[in-house]
């Protein structure tokens, strides 16, 4: 049986469900980790909340569009190209939650990877 989660917080670290039916390609299924990236005021509505998968699999190479992570003293790394909304009801247990200076990499990596530092540039010129 399933733990209900209550609250879920962003930088939690939490094991969510994937269907497989959901996925194509080199698309991560299955049950999975993952950090919690949406705003705390969204996770309140326990609705949906947007998830950055991890994984501790060639945690030693970070590509681009990644960020080395220690869960519970385990090396990996988020993916932030696979970022995704989920619904609250497929968390199934926490983790742990990443630290500041991980979850800051994570930002930087973020603001990169959807050219928002060229987008904010262009608004404040």
């Amino acid at each position: 049986m399933r733990n209900k989660i209550e609250k879920a917080f962003k930088g939690e670290v939490y094991k969510y469900r994937v269907s497989k039916r959901e996925t194509e390609g080199t698309e991560i299924m299955k049950t999975r980790w993952g950090v919690i990236f949406s705003t705390n005021e969204l996770n309140k509505q326990k609705a949906r909340l947007v998830i950055i998968p991890l994984t501790s699999k060639k945690a030693e190479r970070i590509y681009n569009y990644e960020v080395r992570t220690f869960v519970n003293n385990k090396p990996g790394k988020a993916l932030l190209d696979q970022i995704k909304t989920v619904n609250f009801s497929r968390l199934i247990e926490k983790k742990g939650e990443l630290t500041q200076t991980e979850m800051k990499a994570i930002y930087e990596k973020f603001v990169l990877m959807f050219d928002i530092d060229e987008y904010w540039q262009e608004l404040i010129s």
